[in-house]
């Protein structure tokens, strides 16, 4: 029983910790939209040394004279995101498996702020990008709209780049984060943490497709069909209710021509 609570206790931290429920409604729409879906999996760890605090309020210090500190975590939990297939690219060896242990490598394309680079890889980078944006941005915002456009790698290394990594070997799979200047980030890694999900799709495709395909041509003939409607509306709205006869031969092809009004 208590082993039973603990595994519910932790399943609805990380229900809320890692907000599953948008999770499921992200990877749906990808799913049922276009056939295709992917997401990651990574553990996150963020932390600061802070002075530890004595009972009086006052920060306490060794027999050196130096301040104790403490590690206080800012983040200490797993990370799940759906990935937006358009930034996502593939080895074009690549064959479906759920797992994604039949992709050679892949890699995600997202946009940091230079405060989040420095946070996370130590590294000092410029901005490079912006953010994508469809409302018009003033000038005193320009600045806030700057990015780091990071390249995210992961899979394996081919042999002739053996000497750009650590224990290299031909079975091994890395993670490597670089932006076109600078590479951020490199380690060895057990297993991709990628997950792939396809909906429609012969079996030998690495991509699937689904509603967005499927309906494609039931959308095209609706649209076909509406466009008949209203012309022909518009020929009963606006008939000839009689034809002048003026001694010359009546054309009753031209008449009966759909694109002119009609003789009723």
């Amino acid at each position: 029983m208590k082993k039973q609570l603990k595994v519910k206790a932790a399943y609805e931290y990380l229900q809320d910790k890692l907000h599953l429920e948008q999770f499921l409604l992200d990877s749906a729409w990808w799913f049922y939209l276009s056939g295709f879906v992917t997401s990651n999996t990574e553990y996150k760890s963020e932390y600061r040394e802070v002075p530890v605090i004595d009972d009086y309020g006052q920060p306490q210090v060794d027999e050196m004279g130096q301040p104790v500190t403490r590690i206080e975590y800012l983040y200490d939990d797993p990370i799940i995101e759906v990935n937006e297939p358009e930034k996502m690219f593939f080895s074009p060896e690549s064959k479906f498996s759920v797992e994604g242990d039949k992709v050679p490598y892949y890699f995600r394309k997202v946009l940091m702020t230079v405060e989040e680079v420095k946070r996370t890889f130590k590294k000092d980078v410029d901005a490079d990008s912006k953010v994508d944006s469809e409302e018009a941005v003033s000038e005193d915002n320009k600045k806030e709209m700057d990015r780091v456009c990071v390249y995210l790698y992961s899979g394996k290394i081919p042999e002739e780049n053996k000497g750009e990594v650590k224990e290299w070997d031909y079975k091994s799979d890395f993670y490597i984060a670089f932006t076109e200047k600078k590479v951020l980030h490199k380690e060895k890694v057990s297993d991709s943490s990628c997950k792939i999900g396809k909906w429609k799709g012969s079996p030998s495709e690495f991509f699937g497709h689904g509603l967005g395909k499927l309906l494609a041509d039931v959308q095209r003939e609706k649209s076909i069909r509406r466009g008949q409607m209203v012309r022909w509306g518009d020929v009963a709205a606006f008939p000839k209710i009689a034809v002048k006869n003026d001694g010359n031969d009546i054309d009753l092809k031209a008449l009966s021509d759909p694109r002119e009004n009609v003789a009723m």
